[in-house]
């Protein structure tokens, strides 16, 4: 779904607030929204490991950079004996995953990483939209209403807000722990992968 057409609908209830007002906080409560709920889960499959390399480059989707990675799969050849699977750090341009230790042998891992959208973002995946909306709009509003000495203030329709935003944050990170992982709910965006 179009940013623009997210804030289209918002306008409706943003009580006078500006459109670019509205789409700069839609920007930036879905940032904070995405970070807070890993709502945004993205799948890296068949990502090869080689051996004694430290260090590796993932492209996220466009427009898009990496929360955290939260699952690592991996796929030993056949023939070989397990080990202990390598620890996956996050490096801080959010484009790198560093293994600790180094892996000994070419593996095959499957990553599960949160993305959080960057500001040149202007299309939503119609999956995550669909899933979160309430939480994403709630965001938005909260923030608008929250502003201070604007005439669309309004301090109770923030907390009204922030109790719906709270409540889809916590909502997203209980699926994230128990749902992901089983299937229940996929928020993937196939056209990336």
């Amino acid at each position: 779904m179009y940013l623009d057409d997210i804030v289209k609908d918002l306008l409706i209830d943003a009580g006078g607030a500006p459109r670019f007002v509205v789409k700069d906080r839609l920007l930036r409560a879905l940032r904070e929204f995405m970070r807070a709920s890993d709502a945004w889960i993205h799948s890296v499959t068949d990502f090869a490991v080689q051996r004694g390399e430290a260090h590796y480059t993932i492209e996220p989707p466009e427009h898009t950079k990496v929360g955290r990675v939260m699952k690592v799969g991996k796929r030993m050849p056949v023939g070989t004996t397990g080990r202990k699977l390598p620890g996956y750090i996050q490096g801080p341009s959010s484009q790198a995953i560093t293994l600790d230790p180094i892996p000994s042998q070419d593996e095959v891992v499957n990553l599960v990483m949160s993305l959080i959208p960057l500001r040149t973002l202007a299309e939503l995946p119609d999956d995550l939209y669909d899933t979160w909306q309430d939480g994403i709009r709630s965001a938005c509003l909260f923030d608008l209403y929250a502003m201070k000495d604007q005439p669309w203030s309004d301090p109770q329709l923030a907390n009204y807000h922030m109790g719906v935003r709270d409540a889809e944050i916590n909502r997203a990170q209980q699926v994230v722990v128990a749902g992901h992982s089983q299937g229940i709910i996929e928020v993937t965006i196939p056209r990336f992968g």
